[in-house]
């Protein structure tokens, strides 16, 4: 199951023991407020972390994850809607300011699951918006900071699309 958005306004507790009961997994959506928006200033990202951790404790179950926790998705659309989430502060594409802001919230993602002695291998989705050949861009843009990372093997391309899965599929071949 693909939610687009989850705060932490209430318990979500009933939620995952329901998708636990039926066998259902959730990604987990991270959005663009949380990803762009929770920032107090250009070198403070406690509120995110403070965010961050705080659905860490709510999700995880020992040294993992909760059954109903398929994955991650860092931005719905981040590409799409960067710049209006930071009140400018992060570009959208071709700018690679969103795709490297998304890069730094998954590292500090990725040092409080440490942190909370979490040892796990779920994915990390981050999802674009599909627009032909300059989402193929972007994926390469994306491929290339992730390259490098010690969480790279986790990462996945997630793609929001009206378009059937073919053509996408199709098109990703003849440009990748």
């Amino acid at each position: 199951i693909r939610i687009y958005n989850a705060t932490l306004d209430f318990s979500h507790e009933q939620f995952f023991k329901d998708l636990e009961k039926n066998e259902l997994q959730v990604m987990y959506p991270i959005n663009e407020y949380f990803c762009y928006g929770l920032k107090n200033d250009d070198n403070d990202d406690s509120k995110l972390k403070n965010f961050l951790n705080k659905m860490i404790q709510e999700t995880k179950k020992g040294s993992d994850y909760r059954n109903a926790i398929h994955s991650f998705a860092f931005g719905n659309e981040g590409n799409q809607y960067a710049t209006a989430h930071s009140y400018g502060r992060y570009q959208n594409y071709p700018n690679i300011s969103w795709a490297t802001r998304l890069v730094e919230v998954i590292d500090i993602f990725v040092d409080l699951e440490k942190e909370n002695n979490i040892d796990s291998k779920i994915d990390i989705v981050i999802p674009l918006s599909y627009a032909g050949g300059q989402t193929h861009n972007q994926f390469k843009m994306l491929s290339n900071l992730v390259d490098d990372k010690p969480w790279k093997d986790r990462f996945v391309l997630g793609i929001n699309a009206f378009n059937d899965a073919q053509t996408i599929i199709n098109e990703m071949d003849y440009i990748v």
